[in-house]
C-alpha cells in the first residue's frame, strides 16, 4: 500500500465514513489533518510564515479528558504515518522528537493494526477496548 492508501484507511478507521461519522474514535474526539506537504519553494516559505511546522505529524488526534484512560497527563496524541518502506525526514524526527519530550504520545504507524496498538493505552475505543 501507498502511504496515501495508509493514511486513507487509518482516517476511515477512527473517524467512519459519512454520513454517521461513527470509527473507533470516542465521540467527542477530533481527528486533524495538518497538510504541510509541498514541493515548491515559494509555497512552503509562505506556509512556513504562517505558522507551518517542517515536520509535523500527520494526524493529531484531540480526545475528550472522559475517555482517556491513561495514567499519563492528557495530552493531544500525534501520529506519522509511514509506507512499509518510508522514512522519517531529519524534521520529522526533530518534531517528534519535541513532541515526547513536552508529553504527546507520538507514534510512527504504518497500519491501522499499529494504530490501535498505539491508541490502546490511551483511548477508550469504541469496541470497548
Amino acid at each position: 500500500m501507498s502511504e496515501k492508501e495508509i493514511h486513507h484507511s487509518i482516517v476511515l478507521y477512527l473517524k467512519g465514513t459519512a454520513p454517521a461519522w461513527i470509527g473507533m474514535l470516542p465521540a467527542r474526539a477530533l481527528c486533524h489533518h495538518s497538510p504541510n506537504g509541498g514541493q515548491r519553494l515559494q509555497f512552503r516559505l509562505a506556509q512556513i510564515r504562517k505558522g507551518m511546522v517542517a515536520g509535523w505529524p500527520d494526524l493529531e488526534l484531540f480526545i475528550h479528558p472522559e475517555d482517556w484512560i491513561s495514567e499519563d497527563k492528557w495530552a493531544p496524541i500525534f501520529l506519522e504515518i509511514k509506507s512499509d518502506k518510508g522514512k522519517l525526514s531529519r524534521g520529522q524526527e526533530l518534531v517528534i522528537e519535541y513532541l515526547q519530550s513536552i508529553g504527546c504520545p507520538c507514534f510512527v504507524v504504518r497500519s491501522v493494526e499499529e494504530v490501535r496498538t498505539a491508541l490502546e493505552p490511551y483511548v477508550r475505543l469504541r469496541d470497548g477496548n
